[in-house]
């Protein structure tokens, strides 16, 4: 059973349940089985995710090509001539007898026996190959049927952030997944106004938008229950030693992330109304989401209603 980034499997040797990230499970003896094998990723994304933290100049991936169906690329961390980290990509191209190259000097049997090849020296490539790209972790299964859940199952942990509608902490659902969790100050807005438009906010679901998971509202301040990214808020992030020291083009990034958010929220006909710095947050590799999308409609404040 299948529900988003985790399926629902049971243990052949225990034969308990439970819920595995997608990303950790493959047919057996496929590619698929490889740490270094990505499925179902982007060039652009196979590039965010090299350039991630965990990642060093000569990380690698192999991944399915966009463009020719059936064929694969590898994509190796490196420097481009100004001495900026970016990333390469190689074509690997397929011989009649099933055989893989890169180079038509050397062909492999497997994509497996290529690899080794150029972990051993770079032979043609930009750099020899060191380790595999580290996959981003699943955040945890959420029941969908746990909307309005009990105040009891929240642990806050630490206080994050405040604002003037009210404060951010990091927290726990039922001691076991992380969660960021925004309390609203009584009076913000009513119950029933918040709660129309969350059902409308939990529906849209996005890589670029911060997942909103569930709610409290029967017990004052109302909390907001949503995934949590470690980096905090880009505002915040652009000014810490780590934001400081980035360059144009991820930056050039960060905004096409946050522009295809934004695109999306405008196919579901939808308004942000408050899309800012503060509103956007920032993940452990890098990857920007957006937050309180649909929250400045219902918010009962004159700064808000002027924007109207």
């Amino acid at each position: 059973n299948r529900h988003g980034e985790w399926w629902k499997a049971v243990s052949l040797v225990t034969n308990k349940e439970g819920f595995i990230p997608c990303n950790y499970v493959a047919q057996a003896d496929t590619i698929e089985t490889e740490d270094w094998f990505f499925k179902d990723i982007t060039r652009k994304d196979a590039e965010r995710q090299l350039l991630a933290p965990a990642n060093k100049p000569g990380s690698y991936l192999i991944r399915e090509s966009e463009t020719q169906k059936g064929s694969y690329s590898l994509s190796i961390r490196d420097f481009d001539a100004n001495g900026t980290e970016s990333v390469k990509h190689y074509k690997i191209r397929m011989l009649d007898n099933g055989g893989f190259y890169i180079s038509p000097k050397i062909s492999f049997s497997d994509i497996g026996a290529l690899i080794k090849h150029y972990r051993n020296k770079p032979d043609g490539l930009c750099r020899k190959l060191d380790r595999a790209c580290v996959k981003p972790k699943a955040q945890k299964p959420w029941d969908k049927d746990a909307w309005e859940i009990s105040k009891d199952s929240i642990r806050m942990v630490k206080k994050l952030g405040a604002g003037q509608f009210g404060d951010v902490w990091l927290a726990y659902y039922n001691n076991l997944t992380t969660v960021a969790v925004k309390t609203l100050k009584p009076g913000t807005m009513t119950v029933e106004a918040f709660l129309d438009e969350a059902n409308v906010m939990k529906t849209l679901q996005h890589d670029r938008l911060v997942r909103l998971y569930a709610v409290v509202t029967k017990i004052q301040p109302i909390f907001i229950i949503t995934e949590y990214m470690s980096n905090g808020s880009l505002l915040d992030f652009l000014k810490s030693d780590e934001g400081c020291k980035l360059q144009l083009p991820k930056l050039i990034d960060f905004s096409a992330q946050i522009s295809e958010g934004m695109a999306y929220i405008e196919d579901k006909k939808y308004i942000h109304r408050d899309l800012r710095a503060a509103n956007v947050l920032v993940s452990e590799c890098l990857l920007c989401k957006i937050a309180d999308f649909g929250l400045a409609r219902v918010i009962e404040d004159d700064e808000y209603s002027a924007r109207e």
